[in-house]
């Protein structure tokens, strides 16, 4: 797929200072001739090719690292790994830094200074351990084992911290997950026994052929996608949506709704966006939710907004329609208006 002009145009208004690719959309740069390659690697010598992962943050991108004289030279994305596609993020071409900046901590180090004064002197992993052994100690007698709060990273990481801290006598232990990636892989495991649902705009897709080989398919599906209160565009570690919504935009015409307080820098990208009052999105969602039950229509390909079978996967579907619908009739004070209805969330 050539990028024209026009496509060119629609990418810059999303993703100001974009640049033009050639190849397929905006997902990849232009391939090499056979001469263009063998000139690149006579220029840049031998290298040695090492595969890996970026850690610094979770989106753990697939990434090769270029060795040469036993050293990291080089560090480019992997274009094997679907998720970012060849692509790394300045963080993360930056990674030489990490191992061989010349202010890379590589032991334990205690302030002997004024704080701020940068004076440390290096000491053992032992020295360390009683140094903070016994910070602790002096806190938990000076102002009791409550006053101490461990706070972490999210649920992956949190258990090994959390019993250190219990073992110590504070319950003021805590992360933030519930307002990160926790709910999103709650939810979805106890409605169909999954992790959490993303948006179909991950590309490539590694597609398996007749003949068994693998072949990337680029192209998008999605015509419609709902963001509640996610930021895609600048805040996300799910590293593809970021340019997979763009991609869905410019070269499939999917719609993006923001659903948002704050008119994020995805919400002026979008073709809707939508600011209820801080903690009334289940209102909307309620609303949204009486409106498919009561449209839905198997018979009708344009109204066919649920799929029953569902129900083959999960449990108390029926439960929680009932319920839900049992309130139906009921009016909310606030506006006198029945749950769940349109002017209701209005």
């Amino acid at each position: 797929m050539e990028l024209s002009r026009r496509k060119f145009i629609k990418y810059s208004g999303i993703l100001a200072g974009t640049t033009a690719l050639s190849g397929s959309g905006l997902l990849s740069l232009k391939e090499l001739t056979p001469s263009e390659a063998e000139a690149m690697e006579t220029s840049m010598g031998q290298y040695e090719v090492k595969y890996t992962a970026d850690a610094m943050c979770p989106a753990e991108c697939g990434m090769e690292m270029w060795v040469k004289d036993g050293k990291i030279a080089k560090i480019y994305g992997n274009k094997a790994v679907p998720m970012n596609d060849g692509i790394a993020c300045a963080k993360g071409a930056a990674g030489q830094q990490l191992v061989y900046s010349p202010y890379r901590l590589k032991y334990p180090m205690i302030r002997v200074g004024e704080r701020g004064s940068g004076k440390f002197k290096r000491v053992t992993w032992d020295e360390a351990i009683d140094h903070i052994g016994k910070k602790l100690t002096d806190i938990k007698k000076k102002y009791g084992a409550e006053s101490a709060i461990m706070d972490c990273g999210d649920v992956t990481d949190r258990d090994h911290y959390y019993r250190l801290f219990f073992a110590y006598g504070t319950p003021n232990c805590t992360e933030h997950g519930a307002i990160c990636d926790t709910p999103r892989r709650h939810g979805p495991k106890l409605m169909v026994g999954g992790k959490r649902w993303e948006p179909d705009i991950m590309r490539p897709q590694l597609v398996r052929q007749p003949d068994g080989s693998l072949k990337k398919d680029y192209t998008y599906k999605s015509k419609l996608i709902i963001y509640n209160g996610w930021n895609p565009l600048v805040a996300t570690r799910i590293f593809y949506e970021s340019r997979g919504t763009v991609g869905a935009k410019v070269e499939n015409g999917c719609k993006v709704v923001v659903i948002d307080p704050s008119y994020s820098n995805t919400a002026t990208a979008a073709d809707m966006w939508l600011a209820p009052r801080a903690g009334t999105d289940g209102d909307l969602f309620g609303a949204m939710l009486r409106y498919i039950l009561e449209n839905d229509n198997q018979n009708d390909p344009d109204k066919k907004y649920i799929d029953w079978s569902f129900k083959k996967y999960s449990t108390g579907g029926e439960d929680f329609e009932a319920a839900f619908k049992s309130w139906w009739q009921k009016k909310d004070p606030i506006n006198d208006l029945s749950y769940g209805s349109v002017k209701s969330s209005v």
